[in-house]
């Protein structure tokens, strides 16, 4: 998943995504694994932590339903 891929080029540990996003491991785990999805304002949290904006990680992520 984009979010896993874009974690691991910089370098990121998902506690430390974690912890910039006020979440816990298990939760990053989850939303790179597709058994939770992010709410939007979490899913612009995440995208900005990654060095990308909210509409890229949507659109790439493949978060929206119809570009699968």
């Amino acid at each position: 998943m984009l979010i896993e891929q874009k974690r691991r080029t910089k370098n990121l540990m998902q506690d430390e995504l974690a912890f910039n996003c006020n979440l816990t491991r298990k939760a990053i785990s989850n939303i790179e694994t597709d058994k939770n999805l992010p709410s939007l304002p979490l899913l612009v949290k995440i995208a900005n932590e990654l060095d990308m904006n909210g509409y890229e990680l949507l659109k790439e992520g493949c978060f929206l339903k119809d570009c699968c």
